[in-house]
């Protein structure tokens, strides 16, 4: 697979799931409306979603398929695209919810296989490429919140659909694409280096408790960032945002997050990877307890933004250094699903019991806990 055509499916397919995730939060006001559900209640729709891809990484870790297969690839592709256009007309809420969890179904398996491809595919830039494709799928997540703002008052779920088209158009590129690591015979190599198939490699006793941290660490940081897009809008509504500002304001954190990645690339080959996790880390937890302050919410959530960036790609290269075991990203992949699906219900519960406001408080416990595990981690790991 050329680096360029590899870039191109890269890009497309973060760009569809990060259009899509940003969605949900923002359009919880129109499914609380349709199907007369409570503020709780509509956060399931994010959970369905992240059930399904952690049930879609679960398969593929048990089956010990080739994270790099087209075919796997494409076929996530299509689950993704039905979800999509499922969810944009489901005329009921369990239907709503079953949608939601076959688009994670898609997403999850496309998510841990690019996310392989590029750990794996481009050498000592991988860290880069990394943070570069990561960008993609923020600078989609901008557009979601925006598109959802400017629809107007009428039935906004349309707009599901846009992203699952998106993932059709790539599938031809995909079906027309050589695994990874083969080549015709008699072609010249491109430069970068291919990925290869995973097998199955016994973890090492030694490597348990680090992987755990790398687990745990994966879990309460995709959980704070869901917990933030499912949220945020709903949050700053509380402090008499109107809905389309609201929305803008969630397009403003996704924003945040995209120009980082894409400005954090290049110094990613320099600045070594405990350290840009941490400091990232910790610069969240920051902006996070400052949205709780009146008249900072909005400006609170582009700091978290710009503090949250880096870490997702950035500790998924970290892993890939340390850990020689091919396996583990799988199980780590998983870990983070399980964040997804279980950060906005537990800000939900909490929401329910103490009212809004805890809603920063409650996702900056998330970001403290994250340092925490990235402290531990460089402990532990080799220096």
């Amino acid at each position: 697979m050329t680096g360029s055509r590899l870039l191109v499916i890269g890009v497309a397919l973060l760009s569809a799931i990060g259009a899509i995730q940003a969605m949900y939060g923002p359009l919880f006001p129109q499914f609380r409306t349709l199907f007369g559900l409570g503020d709780a209640q509509a956060g399931a729709l994010v959970s369905a979603h992240f059930v399904g891809s952690f049930a879609g990484i679960a398969l593929w870790v048990v089956g010990e398929s080739r994270a790099a297969s087209r075919g796997v690839l494409a076929f996530s592709a299509a689950l993704f695209t039905c979800g999509s256009a499922s969810l944009a007309v489901a005329p009921t809420w369990h239907l709503a919810l079953a949608a939601a969890c076959l688009i994670g179904l898609g997403s999850g398996c496309l998510v841990l296989g690019v996310n392989r491809l590029f750990a794996t595919s481009y050498g000592r830039k991988s860290n880069a490429m990394l943070n570069l494709v990561n960008a993609a799928f923020s600078i989609a997540a901008i557009s979601g919140p925006i598109a959802v703002g400017l629809a107007g008052q009428e039935d906004k779920r349309w707009l599901f659909a846009v992203p699952g088209v998106l993932s059709l158009v790539i599938l031809p590129i995909l079906l027309g694409t050589r695994p990874p690591g083969t080549r015709p015979s008699g072609t010249p190599s491109t430069g970068i280096r291919e990925a290869s198939p995973d097998r199955p490699v016994a973890i090492k006793t030694g490597a348990l408790w680090p992987a755990g941290l790398f687990m745990a660490l994966f879990l309460l940081y995709v959980a704070t960032e869901a917990g933030i897009g499912a949220w945020e809008a709903t949050y700053l509504m509380s402090r008499s945002y109107s809905e389309a500002a609201a929305a803008s304001w969630t397009g403003g954190f996704w924003a945040a997050i995209a120009a980082t990645r894409i400005c954090v690339a290049p110094l990613s080959t320099r600045i070594r990877p405990h350290l840009m996790v941490t400091s990232s880390l910790t610069i969240a937890a920051v902006g996070l307890a400052l949205a709780a302050v009146p008249g900072l919410e909005s400006a609170a959530f582009v700091l978290t933004g710009l503090g949250m960036a880096a870490v997702f790609p950035t500790s998924f290269a970290w892993l890939t250094q340390t850990l020689s075991a091919s396996s583990i990203g799988g199980f780590v992949m998983a870990a983070a699903m399980v964040g997804g699906f279980s950060g906005p219900p537990l800000v939900g519960s909490l929401v329910a019991r103490y009212g809004i406001d805890t809603v920063p408080w409650a996702l900056s416990g998330l970001a403290v806990a994250c340092v925490l595990c990235a402290a531990m981690l460089r402990r532990v790991l080799p220096r």
